[in-house]
């Protein structure tokens, strides 16, 4: 049995204390060097949460339902060219290139994967000179207008909408017409009936998209006087379609430039047909208010 004596009691209790302190002092020195890095951590934690935060309410936001209301207000150029075959022979109309006024309101709401809208537009030639030629006499020359109205209801879905395509349809009706203030040899008249219409477009972005429409139209009446001058079949049928392109100026403010021709024809018991081709060129200026 050995004894300490007290010295080497207190010389074990120093180096046991100073190994603690080392030991304490190398943990301290390690918890130094995590506290930046914890706090680096959790600092980055809580702008990942708020980032996916902010990107959820953005999904939320885009994927919500919007009411909207879309107007336009343009002006353009127009022109018109009519024939026929009658019992005095054949008659052929012509508007040449004339101004126009364009304009279109439409109601709908919207997210981020569809549109549902309703709407109407009208369209109509000013200042128009027409020329009638005729095989049985001389020419006539006279003041006249040219009308289009059509009015429906479109559906579009964005089915890729992060490169920006989408595809739709409008369904509606379509009236066009045209009248003279002389009398001519061609009287006066308005064709209308059901309308559809097929939309595709491209977003580039924000500020850019570019569409196209091709449509068909069944024409279901026309003029009584100038279908038995003609005499015309109780159908007719309309066919062409209309594109362009949308340029986002600042805020909801667009402009939008665009064609449209359409070709109509009703069969005669004349062994002949009336033909009735427009086209239209306009630029606009597109308005949305949410």
């Amino acid at each position: 049995m050995s004894f300490r004596s007290p010295t080497g009691l207190a010389e074990s209790h120093l180096r046991q204390h100073a190994c603690s302190s080392a030991t304490l002092a190398r943990l301290a020195g390690i918890l130094l060097l995590l506290c930046p890095a914890l706090a680096l951590a959790e600092e980055h934690g809580e702008v990942a949460e708020q980032q996916t935060s902010t990107r959820e309410a953005r999904d939320e936001g885009q994927s919500s339902d919007r009411v909207f209301v879309d107007a336009e207000f343009g002006a353009g150029a127009a022109e018109r060219s009519i024939g026929f075959a009658s019992r005095q022979g054949h008659h052929r109309l012509e508007t040449r290139v004339v101004p126009m006024l364009h304009s279109k309101l439409e109601l709908g709401i919207a997210n981020r994967a569809w549109v549902l809208a309703i709407g109407a537009t009208y369209q109509t030639s000013v200042a128009t000179t027409a020329y009638q030629y005729t095989v049985a006499g001389p020419g006539q020359v006279t003041d006249s207008r040219s009308h289009r109205f059509e009015g429906g209801v479109t559906v579009l879905w964005r089915f890729a909408a992060d490169i920006g395509l989408g595809a739709g349809a409008l369904l509606g009706y379509g009236l066009r017409s045209w009248y003279s203030v002389a009398e001519l040899g061609e009287p006066a008249f308005t064709m209308h009936g059901p309308i559809a219409r097929v939309r595709l477009q491209w977003s580039i972005g924000d500020r850019l998209m570019f569409w196209a429409e091709p449509e068909v139209q069944a024409l279901l009446a026309i003029t009584p006087s100038f279908s038995a001058e003609a005499q015309l079949e109780r159908l007719g049928l309309a066919y062409g379609g209309q594109g362009g392109a949308r340029v986002r100026v600042v805020g909801s403010l667009a402009l939008d430039l665009s064609y449209r021709e359409s070709r109509a024809t009703f069969h005669s018991a004349m062994s002949s047909r009336l033909s009735d081709v427009e086209r239209h060129l306009v630029l606009a200026a597109h308005v949305r208010w949410l």
